[in-house]
C-alpha cells in the first residue's frame, strides 16, 4: 500500500503491549513477513494492514502519519531500575503517539514560544548554580513555588499527567520535531513527588537534551536532582527552616515548601544541616512509622492546562468535533479519550 509509514506497525504493536509473534498470530500473518513489514524490507498489503488496523485498534490513518524524528537519547527516564523491559516500550510508544499528536494539533492553534534557556554543567557553574538562573528568569519571588505547572506553562512546556499504570515511572522530558518542550508526569503520584519531578525534568531540558555529554546516566540523573532541589528548596531561603531540623518538623515544613518529607531530610543533608548519619536515620524512622512510600500531609499542586487549551481551540473555534479530531491524530474515541478527556479549558490564539 503506497505512502503506508511502515515505522507505525511496531509503534502501534508496542502500544499495545504485543510482541511480534502475537500480532502475527492475531492478525493472521506471518511472522517472518510481519518482520520484514515492521522494517519496510517488504510491501504491506492492503488486506495485511487493515487486519493489522483491526487488531491493533488504530484507524487507518494512524498508519499514513509521520514518524518523530526527534532522536529517542534526547530524554531521560525518571523511573526505578526494576521497571521491565515491555513496560519502556509500551511507556514510549504512547510517548510518541502524544508527541506526534501534539505537533498535528500545533499547526493551527499557536501557543508561547519557548525561549527555556539552555545552560551546560562546568566545573564552575553547578546545578545549583543553573536552578538559581532559572528561577530568576521565571522571576520567581523567595521561598517556594505556589503554582509551579503554570511557571512552566508559562515559559512554554506543556506538562502532560500520564497514567503509566506503575508506580515504578515518575516521569520524563522530551522535545517533539516541531520542538515543544514537554513533561511527562506520573498523574499516579502524590503532588509533593510529582513537584519534585517536574523540577528535574525542568532540569533535563535546561542541561542536558541541547547538549551532547559524555557523562552516564547515574551523574545525569543527580545532576536532575540537584536541581530540583536547589529549584524547589533554594539554599538561601530554607537553610534557617532545616538548620535544626528534627522529625516533628517534617510536616509543617512539608506543608509550607510543598515538597515530600523525603526530599526535605535529603535537602538538608545536601545543603550539610544534617549528617549522613543523621540523614540515615531520619529516613529509617520514615520507614518505621510507614511514611517512606506514603506520606501523611497533602501538598497542592495546580492542573495542567494547555494541552487543554490547544484542544478547546480546535473544538469550539475550528469546529473539529471530536470523533473529527481522533481522526486527524489517527486515534479512536477510546485512545483519544483516554489521552486527552478530562482536562480543563481555556482560550489560546488560532494560528494564522
Amino acid at each position: 500500500m503506497d505512502n503506508v509509514n511502515f515505522n507505525q506497525i511496531k509503534l502501534a504493536r508496542e502500544s499495545r503491549g504485543l510482541t511480534q509473534t502475537q500480532l502475527a498470530r492475531f492478525a493472521h500473518i506471518a511472522q517472518s513477513n510481519l518482520s520484514k513489514m515492521e522494517v519496510g524490507k517488504l510491501p504491506i498489503p492492503d488486506d495485511a494492514l487493515l487486519r493489522i488496523a483491526t487488531t491493533l485498534k488504530y484507524p487507518l490513518t494512524f498508519f499514513y502519519k509521520k514518524s518523530q524524528r526527534t532522536p529517542m537519547g534526547a530524554f531521560y527516564f525518571r523511573k526505578r531500575m526494576s521497571l521491565s523491559k515491555t513496560s519502556i516500550k509500551t511507556i514510549e510508544s504512547k510517548r510518541d503517539i502524544i508527541r506526534s499528536a501534539i505537533d498535528d494539533l500545533l499547526q493551527a492553534v499557536e501557543v508561547k514560544e519557548c525561549t527555556l534557556p539552555h545552560i551546560r554543567v562546568t566545573d564552575n557553574l553547578t546545578p545549583s548554580d543553573i536552578a538559581r538562573r532559572v528561577r530568576a528568569y521565571f522571576k520567581l519571588p523567595k521561598g517556594p513555588i505556589q503554582d509551579l505547572v503554570k511557571v512552566l506553562e508559562d515559559a512554554g512546556i506543556i506538562v502532560y499527567e500520564m497514567d503509566f499504570n506503575s508506580d515504578k515511572f515518575m516521569g520524563f522530558s522530551i522535545y517533539t520535531d516541531a520542538g515543544q518542550p514537554i513533561i511527562f508526569v506520573n498523574k499516579n503520584m502524590p503532588n509533593d513527588r510529582k513537584r519534585f519531578t517536574l523540577g528535574h525534568e525542568l532540569g533535563h531540558l535546561v542541561m542536558h537534551i541541547m547538549f551532547d555529554t559524555d557523562e552516564d546516566d547515574r551523574q545525569i540523573e543527580i545532576q536532575a536532582d540537584e536541581f530540583s532541589s536547589e529549584f524547589n528548596m533554594p539554599f538561601l531561603d530554607c537553610y534557617f527552616d532545616i538548620q535544626r531540623l528534627q522529625l516533628r518538623d517534617l510536616d509543617n515544613l512539608k506543608s509550607y515548601w510543598k515538597m515530600s518529607k523525603a526530599a526535605i531530610l535529603r535537602r538538608a543533608y545536601t545543603a550539610k544541616t544534617i549528617d549522613e548519619n543523621r540523614y540515615k536515620y531520619y529516613m529509617i524512622e520514615l520507614s518505621r512509622i510507614g511514611e517512606r512510600k506514603v506520606e501523611r500531609g497533602y501538598v497542592d499542586l495546580d492542573k495542567p492546562t494547555l494541552l487543554s487549551q490547544i484542544l478547546d481551540m480546535h473544538t469550539s473555534i475550528l469546529n473539529y468535533t471530536k470523533s473529527e479530531l481522533a481522526n486527524m491524530l489517527g486515534l479512536n474515541m477510546d485512545d483519544y479519550n483516554e489521552y486527552f478527556y478530562g482536562l480543563s479549558k481555556n482560550r489560546l490564539t488560532i494560528r494564522l
